[in-house]
């Protein structure tokens, strides 16, 4: 069913996959499409997806929301959106816009545009943004600004079906205007525009209407909708959005797309929901939306998995599959999967770093397990003429990476790993719950080095002399890193041990433990030790917990720590270990944590045993790579693995 045909008013989709909107932060500064824009989405449509929806673009100039976002608000913007619908269709995929206001959200960005929103309702929950910026209370919309603003979605609808798309959408959901609007729990008017579901309803019914009056019947108009606001019972819950449903298909809805969530900061961003949470988690509220309309329905909800794409089709829970970071993983997946070849699909594992890794807002989006995605045209693998013997030592995902890339590029690649298997620091990744994913990674890195021959030796520890004796054209020196230690008073006493040891069962803390290091790993640790039983306390320096996870991964970990009773101790620092716990210091002064057991996580630091033997023997055909130069993400280590084997 995947692969089979649909048609939206004439608009005939070749398959069921469509690839969801997300803002990359690739057009241009005043929202106009630029090549970059136009690689990566080219990239999917050449990937097979049978629908492409381009990112939110904003529909008037104070509604941008995040730096380099696409805009559908002037006619001065049509070349580019030609262009990029010309692009799209010659890959045979239908192409659409959606079109967006941010409403009250506005005060997330950095912009200082003023935020609206139909009440003056600010977030809540959360008193500053990301970027360090106070909220601000949003201004109430006048009944003059509401007409403005259902014109100009008419407007920009207009634009985007005579710039060549095939379809238009309206974002109603995850907190977005017309959503703040929808829900009760933004609302709080008591005017036409608010009150009953019907007057909550106005603005987006009327905004539908607007759409089809300006685009005319035959033009497929798409509305993305909440099944759940996920602020219960306050929000939009299914049995509400099963009423609204309809209205919207009356009001001019072809499609619909349902969603879930609000944003990062209000502490409920189901839409992007992170790696801990099931695939297809939504599938429930797609399901029930189709029980009430006759319209397609598509369903989102990390479907990274074609076998789960196909299911939810078969069992009616949905009409068409929505994908959006599935994509930027692999924008080959559709073909992939078409082909057979589901186990060469680099899946998605929702690490979230392309959301929220940034949180200054302005880096373009960039994805921790495929260094390719918004660097389309530079990555494009060129052959080299002369073939490099290229020798990589260390076989985690910098080093593995690197070997791909290199071999892709015609060259001759060995890659030496010292244990007795490929995965690096990855495979410690694999040990806290909710983790399993990240070995679908490294199973589809070794995959990819055996399809392409590259030479994989197991179980080596490479010394100088080897290297020497090799003779090789190039070194890549991928070594990783290794626990770091604690410069305090008792750290090295016999209850004291370190993550990795609790992660590999060579330590089995219980009883009352604390774990120093509150950042993703020392949590994970944390939970890992709690779900066997053990009372555990998170220490941690700075003022939060887990503040190298980005803030939707960091609120469900927060959350799933107090599920398992973890203590989190943010603003406290271990003074010095002792027989009985731990001497702390935080606001309150210096006092001791009981403790029958002490777990060290206090970050890495680089294995260069090799890397400093060879700078020391001067061997100059030499590169290093990944946490050997210094510990840092996974995105980073891949990146810098891609980037290595394009310059050789």
């Amino acid at each position: 069913m995947l692969f089979s045909s649909l048609s939206v008013k004439g608009m005939e989709l070749k398959n069921r996959i469509v690839m969801e909107p997300m803002i990359v932060r690739y057009a241009d500064y005043d929202g106009s499409v630029t090549p970059r824009m136009i690689d990566y989405l080219e990239k999917r449509a050449e990937g097979g997806a049978g629908l492409i929806l381009t990112a939110g673009a904003y529909i008037v100039p104070e509604a941008k929301y995040r730096p380099n976002q696409l805009g559908v608000y002037s006619d001065d913007l049509m070349p580019g959106l030609k262009e990029l619908a010309r692009a799209l269709h010659g890959h045979k995929a239908k192409a659409g816009v959606q079109m967006i206001h941010s409403g009250r959200r506005l005060s997330e960005s950095v912009y200082g545009s003023e935020p609206v929103a139909p009440s003056p309702v600010a977030h809540a929950g959360a008193f500053m943004g990301a970027h360090g910026k106070a909220m601000i209370t949003p201004r109430r919309l006048s009944m003059r600004d509401i007409k403005d603003l259902v014109e100009a979605y008419g407007a920009a609808a207009e634009r985007i079906k005579k710039a060549g798309f095939d379809m238009v959408e309206i974002h109603g959901a995850h907190s977005y205007l017309i959503n703040q609007f929808l829900s009760p729990h933004t609302n709080k008017r008591t005017d036409a525009y608010g009150g009953s579901l019907e007057g909550r309803m106005r603005f987006a019914l009327e905004i539908l209407e607007q759409v089809r009056a300006e685009t005319g019947e035959s033009f497929p108009v798409s509305f993305r909708m909440n099944g759940d606001d996920y602020f219960g019972s306050t929000g939009i819950q299914l049995e509400e959005a099963k009423k609204q449903a309809p209205h919207f298909v009356e009001a001019g809805a072809d499609i619909l797309n349902v969603s879930a969530g609000s944003s990062i900061l209000e502490a409920t961003n189901w839409n992007i929901p992170p790696m801990r949470i099931p695939r297809g988690v939504h599938l429930r509220l797609s399901a029930g939306v189709k029980e009430v309309v006759d319209v397609p329905v598509i369903g989102v909800g990390r479907m990274n998995d074609p076998y789960l794409a196909e299911l939810a089709l078969s069992e009616g829970k949905l009409d068409l599959v929505g994908m959006a970071r599935a994509l930027l993983a692999d924008p080959e997946l559709p073909k992939k999967a078409e082909e057979g070849r589901v186990k060469d699909i680099r899946k998605c594992i929702a690490c979230n770093h392309c959301l929220d890794l940034d949180t200054s807002r302005f880096a373009a989006c960039t994805c921790a397990i495929n260094p390719e995605l918004g660097r389309e045209r530079i990555f494009r693998i060129k052959k080299v003429k002369t073939p490099k013997k290229v020798m990589v030592i260390g076989g985690g995902p910098a080093g593995m990476t690197a070997a791909m890339y290199a071999q892709l590029r015609g060259h001759n690649v060995t890659l030496y790993e010292r244990e007795g298997q490929l995965g690096g620091q990855m495979l410690l990744a694999v040990m806290p719950p909710h983790k399993e994913e990240v070995q679908e990674f490294i199973d589809w890195q070794i995959r990819q080095l055996e399809t392409l021959g590259v030479t994989k030796v197991l179980g080596k520890e490479v010394t100088t002399d080897f290297v020497v004796g090799q003779s090789p054209d190039v070194v890549i020196v991928a070594t990783g890193a290794v626990p770091a230690t604690l410069s305090i008073p008792g750290a090295d006493s016999e209850h004291v041990c370190s993550f990795q040891d609790v992660l590999e069962g060579t330590a089995t803390p219980k009883g009352a433990v604390v774990v120093i290091g509150g950042g993703r790993v020392g949590a994970e640790t944390a939970e890992f030790i709690a779900e066997k039983g053990g009372k555990v306390t998170i220490l941690e320096q700075l003022p939060v917990i887990c503040p190298d996870m980005g803030a939707s991964a960091r609120y469900f970990m927060c959350e799933a720590l107090k599920d398992v009773g973890v203590v989190m101790l943010p603003g406290s620092r271990a003074v010095k270990i002792v027989k009985e716990g731990v001497v702390i210091a935080d606001s309150s002064g210096e006092h001791t944590l009981k403790a029958d057991a002490v777990v060290l996580a206090v970050g890495f630091y680089p294995e260069r045993k090799i890397l400093d033997e060879l700078i020391e023997a001067d061997f100059y055909k030499l590169r290093a790579i990944g946490d050997c130069v210094e510990p840092k993400s996974i995105l980073r280590a891949v990146q810098e693995g891609a980037n290595t084997a394009l310059q050789i």
